[in-house]
Protein backbone atom coordinates (compact mmCIF):
# COMPACT_ATOMS: atom_id res chain seq x y z
CA UNK A 1 0.00 0.00 0.00
CA UNK A 2 2.48 2.31 0.71
CA UNK A 3 4.80 1.93 -2.21
CA UNK A 4 1.53 2.58 -3.88
CA UNK A 5 1.18 6.06 -2.50
CA UNK A 6 4.91 6.48 -3.40
CA UNK A 7 4.03 6.03 -6.67
CA UNK A 8 1.50 8.31 -6.97
CA UNK A 9 3.33 10.94 -5.18
CA UNK A 10 6.25 10.30 -7.78
CA UNK A 11 3.78 10.81 -10.67
CA UNK A 12 1.97 13.71 -9.53
CA UNK A 13 5.30 15.41 -8.76
CA UNK A 14 6.24 14.32 -12.17
CA UNK A 15 3.01 15.98 -14.10
CA UNK A 16 1.90 18.76 -11.88
CA UNK A 17 1.26 21.19 -14.52
CA UNK A 18 -1.09 19.00 -15.75
CA UNK A 19 -2.53 18.18 -12.88
CA UNK A 20 -2.81 21.73 -12.25
CA UNK A 21 -4.19 22.21 -15.80
CA UNK A 22 -7.06 19.60 -14.82
CA UNK A 23 -7.94 20.56 -11.74
CA UNK A 24 -8.40 24.58 -12.99
CA UNK A 25 -10.88 23.04 -15.59
CA UNK A 26 -12.77 21.22 -13.59
CA UNK A 27 -13.36 24.46 -11.43
CA UNK A 28 -14.05 26.69 -14.40
CA UNK A 29 -17.06 23.85 -14.98
CA UNK A 30 -18.20 23.76 -11.75
CA UNK A 31 -18.50 27.90 -11.20
CA UNK A 32 -20.17 27.98 -15.08
CA UNK A 33 -22.43 25.32 -14.13
CA UNK A 34 -23.44 27.71 -10.85
CA UNK A 35 -23.88 31.08 -12.90
CA UNK A 36 -25.87 29.02 -15.37
CA UNK A 37 -27.80 27.41 -12.80
CA UNK A 38 -28.52 31.53 -11.32
CA UNK A 39 -29.34 32.71 -14.44
CA UNK A 40 -31.94 29.92 -15.45
CA UNK A 41 -34.14 30.75 -12.00
CA UNK A 42 -33.81 34.49 -12.72
CA UNK A 43 -35.65 36.67 -15.65
CA UNK A 44 -33.86 39.18 -17.71
CA UNK A 45 -34.53 42.62 -16.06
CA UNK A 46 -32.63 45.62 -18.28
CA UNK A 47 -30.64 48.11 -15.85
CA UNK A 48 -28.24 51.57 -16.26
CA UNK A 49 -25.20 50.59 -17.92
CA UNK A 50 -23.88 53.28 -15.92
CA UNK A 51 -25.17 57.03 -14.23
CA UNK A 52 -27.62 58.16 -16.83
CA UNK A 53 -28.85 61.54 -16.15
CA UNK A 54 -32.23 62.91 -16.52
CA UNK A 55 -33.72 64.09 -20.00
CA UNK A 56 -31.16 61.67 -22.02
CA UNK A 57 -32.87 59.29 -25.10
CA UNK A 58 -31.33 56.03 -24.55
CA UNK A 59 -29.50 54.34 -26.35
CA UNK A 60 -28.21 50.75 -26.29
CA UNK A 61 -24.72 51.59 -24.53
CA UNK A 62 -26.76 53.17 -21.80
CA UNK A 63 -28.00 49.63 -20.94
CA UNK A 64 -27.28 45.89 -19.72
CA UNK A 65 -28.94 42.70 -19.13
CA UNK A 66 -29.50 41.28 -15.79
CA UNK A 67 -30.73 38.11 -14.15
CA UNK A 68 -33.20 39.23 -10.96
CA UNK A 69 -35.18 36.73 -9.50
CA UNK A 70 -39.39 36.75 -9.49
CA UNK A 71 -39.58 38.32 -6.26
CA UNK A 72 -37.01 41.00 -7.18
CA UNK A 73 -38.36 42.12 -10.26
CA UNK A 74 -41.29 44.79 -10.14
CA UNK A 75 -44.05 45.48 -12.84
CA UNK A 76 -42.59 48.26 -14.74
CA UNK A 77 -39.39 46.29 -15.55
CA UNK A 78 -38.00 45.97 -19.20
CA UNK A 79 -36.55 42.32 -20.16
CA UNK A 80 -35.07 43.88 -23.61
CA UNK A 81 -32.93 46.85 -24.34
CA UNK A 82 -34.72 46.98 -28.06
CA UNK A 83 -38.09 48.01 -25.32
CA UNK A 84 -36.17 51.02 -24.19
CA UNK A 85 -34.14 52.43 -26.63
CA UNK A 86 -34.98 55.55 -27.71
CA UNK A 87 -37.35 57.12 -25.07
CA UNK A 88 -36.30 59.59 -22.74
CA UNK A 89 -35.24 59.61 -18.96
CA UNK A 90 -37.68 61.45 -16.71
CA UNK A 91 -35.45 61.04 -13.57
CA UNK A 92 -31.83 60.58 -12.85
CA UNK A 93 -30.52 56.61 -13.12
CA UNK A 94 -27.78 55.48 -11.12
CA UNK A 95 -25.24 52.64 -12.62
CA UNK A 96 -26.65 49.02 -12.32
CA UNK A 97 -30.12 50.83 -11.02
CA UNK A 98 -33.56 49.44 -12.62
CA UNK A 99 -34.55 50.92 -15.46
CA UNK A 100 -38.87 50.95 -14.96
CA UNK A 101 -41.35 52.33 -17.21
CA UNK A 102 -42.22 55.24 -14.30
CA UNK A 103 -38.53 56.26 -15.07
CA UNK A 104 -39.26 57.06 -18.84
CA UNK A 105 -41.46 59.55 -21.08
CA UNK A 106 -44.17 58.06 -22.81
CA UNK A 107 -43.28 57.61 -26.20
CA UNK A 108 -46.51 57.92 -27.82
CA UNK A 109 -47.16 61.33 -25.96
CA UNK A 110 -48.37 63.53 -28.78
CA UNK A 111 -47.88 67.65 -28.14
CA UNK A 112 -50.32 69.85 -29.76
CA UNK A 113 -49.94 71.59 -32.58
CA UNK A 114 -47.80 74.70 -32.25
CA UNK A 115 -46.20 73.44 -29.25
CA UNK A 116 -43.04 71.03 -27.89
CA UNK A 117 -42.73 68.82 -24.67
CA UNK A 118 -40.10 70.07 -22.10
CA UNK A 119 -38.51 68.20 -19.31
CA UNK A 120 -38.11 70.75 -16.26
CA UNK A 121 -36.92 70.19 -12.67
CA UNK A 122 -39.04 72.16 -9.91
CA UNK A 123 -37.25 72.75 -6.56
CA UNK A 124 -40.00 71.26 -4.29
CA UNK A 125 -40.13 67.80 -5.25
CA UNK A 126 -42.93 67.25 -2.04
CA UNK A 127 -45.01 69.69 -4.76
CA UNK A 128 -44.28 67.71 -7.67
CA UNK A 129 -46.06 64.87 -6.02
CA UNK A 130 -49.41 67.18 -5.99
CA UNK A 131 -48.92 67.18 -10.03
CA UNK A 132 -51.07 65.38 -11.99
CA UNK A 133 -50.66 65.11 -16.08
CA UNK A 134 -53.36 67.40 -17.59
CA UNK A 135 -53.47 70.12 -14.66
CA UNK A 136 -52.37 73.55 -15.54
CA UNK A 137 -49.90 75.35 -13.87
CA UNK A 138 -48.09 79.00 -13.82
CA UNK A 139 -43.95 78.91 -13.39
CA UNK A 140 -41.70 81.59 -11.73
CA UNK A 141 -37.75 81.56 -11.85
CA UNK A 142 -35.51 84.15 -10.85
CA UNK A 143 -36.20 88.16 -12.31
CA UNK A 144 -32.19 88.64 -11.96
CA UNK A 145 -31.90 89.71 -9.03
CA UNK A 146 -30.47 88.53 -6.00
CA UNK A 147 -33.72 86.91 -4.28
CA UNK A 148 -36.78 87.98 -6.81
CA UNK A 149 -39.03 85.47 -8.52
CA UNK A 150 -40.99 86.34 -11.45
CA UNK A 151 -43.53 84.73 -13.70
CA UNK A 152 -42.04 83.04 -16.10
CA UNK A 153 -44.93 81.14 -17.73
CA UNK A 154 -48.56 80.95 -17.45
CA UNK A 155 -51.21 78.41 -17.99
CA UNK A 156 -48.70 75.63 -18.96
CA UNK A 157 -50.17 72.12 -19.26
CA UNK A 158 -48.49 69.24 -17.41
CA UNK A 159 -48.40 66.58 -19.93
CA UNK A 160 -46.35 63.82 -17.42
CA UNK A 161 -44.95 63.46 -13.97
CA UNK A 162 -43.29 60.26 -12.99
CA UNK A 163 -43.77 58.93 -9.57
CA UNK A 164 -41.29 56.89 -7.42
CA UNK A 165 -42.16 53.29 -6.90
CA UNK A 166 -39.83 51.98 -4.46
CA UNK A 167 -39.33 48.64 -5.48
CA UNK A 168 -36.16 47.22 -3.10
CA UNK A 169 -32.26 48.33 -3.65
CA UNK A 170 -32.17 48.37 -7.28
CA UNK A 171 -35.11 50.70 -7.81
CA UNK A 172 -34.25 54.49 -9.28
CA UNK A 173 -34.29 57.05 -6.99
CA UNK A 174 -33.04 60.04 -8.46
CA UNK A 175 -34.30 63.49 -9.02
CA UNK A 176 -38.42 64.18 -10.81
CA UNK A 177 -38.65 65.40 -14.40
CA UNK A 178 -41.83 66.81 -15.28
CA UNK A 179 -43.02 67.09 -18.81
CA UNK A 180 -45.01 70.21 -19.83
CA UNK A 181 -46.41 71.71 -23.46
CA UNK A 182 -45.17 75.25 -24.14
CA UNK A 183 -44.36 76.77 -26.91
CA UNK A 184 -40.64 77.43 -28.70
CA UNK A 185 -40.88 80.65 -26.93
CA UNK A 186 -42.19 79.81 -23.81
CA UNK A 187 -39.80 76.98 -23.59
CA UNK A 188 -36.64 79.32 -24.25
CA UNK A 189 -38.03 81.86 -21.50
CA UNK A 190 -38.34 78.73 -19.40
CA UNK A 191 -34.79 76.90 -19.85
CA UNK A 192 -33.29 80.54 -19.34
CA UNK A 193 -34.67 80.47 -16.31
CA UNK A 194 -33.78 77.61 -15.28
CA UNK A 195 -29.99 77.84 -16.27
CA UNK A 196 -29.71 80.67 -13.21
CA UNK A 197 -31.74 79.52 -10.39
CA UNK A 198 -34.36 76.41 -9.50
CA UNK A 199 -37.81 76.69 -10.89
CA UNK A 200 -40.86 76.74 -8.89
CA UNK A 201 -44.79 76.39 -9.81
CA UNK A 202 -48.23 77.06 -8.82
CA UNK A 203 -51.28 74.94 -9.53
CA UNK A 204 -54.56 76.87 -11.41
Amino acid sequence: MQSFFDALLRAFRRYRRWFAAIFAVVGVAAALSVVSSANAEGQPTVVAAHTIASGTVLSASDLRVVQLSADARPDGAFAEVAAVVGRQALRDVSARDLVQDSDLLNGELRSSPGTVKLPVHFSDSAAVSLLQAGQHVDIFGPDGSSNGFRLVASDITVLTVPHSEPSGPLSSGGTDLVVIEVTAEQAADISAAASIASLSFALR
